[in-house]
């Protein structure tokens, strides 16, 4: 193949991505992590941005500061998520850059081809989070080091550098991969000693820059209790594996197909790569972050999460190209076919759900503020309908509503931090907005079951969010997910909030919309 002809293939395949991801990009709602980078870019002054940061989450200001420039155009959800399809796009011929530096060209081409269309990252890519930035500067920080190593490009050294203390900013697990470059510069065969002084300049220079969030780092290291899944090993291996070939939210015999093909195609993969450093590079980019995460989850800190090594997820791509450009032909060829009916069976999939759109919220939302009555409560059911995303949706002329948030546990991100965070946020707002020009809607009341005991609320009106597929229905709760027949969705949704179906009793009012269901309940 052609260089001319591979750039064709490539920008075919940019287009093709950009056309996937803009179908109905503005369709569904917001959901609650989305509002949360919403919520925290809003703010008037790139100042407050980061002081927000710094109190409240345990993500570092980079991306919050992106999308509070990005929203100086527009606020809307197309607009919010139009970002993260071009990191997307722009991820495609860099991938395609070191494929061809590493392996072949060939290698490269379907390399590009399999990240455009593959669903785990389309998924991500479709999202107003940080996430595929963390994928642009991943790979671009990994081509700026292939170009270094390879060629001594001053150019590529500065890539490299700089792309890595971006990736830091943007997320602390981007960490993971500095931490696999590090390995490929002392055990990855190019040459030590050549490399060893730009490898101390990159070394002090990266950490040297992000120790003024260092400690910031360790307060969300140290006292929260983690993100990730606290599955055993093997489990949270598994759902890695069949997330990257298809994405999310698929029957398990789907996941399990996926599962095996990814693990089958990287492995004749790294058998077909060229041996030498070309194919350790590749294995230590692909390896060594799954691997960190792994030791920290079964050293007791739940951090493992497919989102979060979505640095990582390109080396394995590329490992899937080797199998079907490099390897014996029918291998190959069962390769290409396996992996693309699994992405094409994601992507129907996916187009068959029906998330709460953007207009059933805000309809949802006037209706229930219409017939709200003194003593009444909105109660919601999962991350869809959560209380930062009725906050987005909320008529601007409606005044902010007192909003019962029920969580049992009595825990925001594992107690104390979140007390810290709430403190010190309340403190910096006051002292740098003591006019209250900052509006971040109203602070949630967390309630226990006791209050539902007790009766203490006339009516409830509880949001539930449904995602419908052509036979079955998948219910979306937080950290796990129901399969349920559409006859019982209703219980199973109920399940999360046990107290309300003893102390109240349905009044036979439902307002049902897109993905979006409202009932209402009566004290007993």
């Amino acid at each position: 193949m052609t260089k001319t002809s591979a750039r064709v293939w490539v920008g075919t395949f940019v287009a093709a991505a950009a056309v996937l991801c803009m179908i109905g990009l503005g369709r569904p709602s917001l959901w609650i992590d989305e509002t949360h980078s919403y919520e925290f870019s809003a703010l008037p002054s790139a100042g407050l941005v980061v002081l927000n940061a710094a109190a409240r989450d345990a993500y570092p200001p980079l991306y919050f500061l992106f999308l509070h420039a990005w929203m100086f155009v527009s606020r809307t959800e197309v607009w919010m998520r139009l970002g993260s399809v071009l990191f997307h796009l722009g991820g495609i011929p860099l991938l395609y850059l070191i494929g061809t530096r590493l392996v072949s060209v060939e290698a490269g081409v379907a390399a590009a081809g399999l990240l455009a269309i593959n669903p785990f990252h389309l998924a991500f890519a479709t999202e107003a989070r940080m996430y595929a930035p963390v994928e642009f500067l991943a790979l671009l920080s990994m081509w700026g080091l292939v170009e270094w190593l390879q060629a001594g490009s001053r150019r590529g050294y500065r890539v490299f550098l700089l792309a890595g203390l971006a990736l830091v900013y943007t997320h602390f697990m981007g960490a993971l991969v500095l931490i696999a470059q590090g390995v490929i510069l002392v055990t990855g065969g190019w040459g030590w000693a050549k490399h060893r002084r730009g490898a101390y300049r990159w070394a002090l220079i990266v950490g040297g820059c992000f120790l003024p969030w260092f400690p910031l780092f360790l307060k969300a290291a140290v006292v929260t209790r983690g993100y990730g899944s606290e599955l055993p090993v093997h489990e949270i291996t598994y759902y890695f594996l069949s997330a990257l070939g298809v994405g999310f939210w698929h029957a398990r015999w789907v996941l399990s197909l996926a599962a095996l093909a990814v693990a089958l195609a990287t492995a004749v993969g790294l058998m077909a790569a060229p041996a030498g450093r070309s194919r350790r590079f590749v294995l230590l980019w692909a390896c060594i972050p799954v691997a960190v995460e792994l030791l920290l989850s079964a050293a007791g800190k739940p951090v493992f999460g497919e989102r979060t090594l979505i640095s990582a997820t390109p080396a394995w791509l590329l490992l899937i190209a080797c199998a079907m450009t490099a390897g014996p032909r029918f291998p190959a060829a069962m390769t290409a076919v396996l992996i693309g009916g699994l992405s094409g069976i994601s992507y129907a999939h996916l187009i068959g759900f029906s998330l709460p759109t953007a207009p059933a919220h805000r309809e949802a939302l006037a209706e229930v503020l219409a017939q709200m009555r003194p003593g009444d409560v909105i109660v919601h059911s999962s991350t869809i309908t959560y209380h930062p995303v009725h906050e987005y949706y909320l008529p601007r002329s409606t005044t902010v509503y007192e909003d019962f948030l029920l969580e049992p546990q009595g825990e925001f991100h594992g107690g104390r931090f979140g007390t810290w965070s709430r403190e010190m946020w309340r403190k910096v707002r006051d002292r740098l907005d003591p006019a209250g020009t900052i509006h971040t809607g109203a602070d949630p009341h967390r309630v226990g079951d006791q209050a539902f005991l007790d009766r203490r609320f006339r009516r409830v009106w509880y949001f539930r969010a449904t995602m419908e597929g052509t036979k079955r229905l998948w219910y979306l709760m937080p950290s796990m997910l129901y399969s349920a027949s559409s006859d019982r969705i209703r219980e199973v949704a109920l399940e999360e909030h046990p107290a309300l179906r003893r102390a109240y009793r349905r009044d036979g009012v439902t307002l049902e919309y897109p993905g979006l269901v409202v009932e209402r309940f009566r004290r007993r």
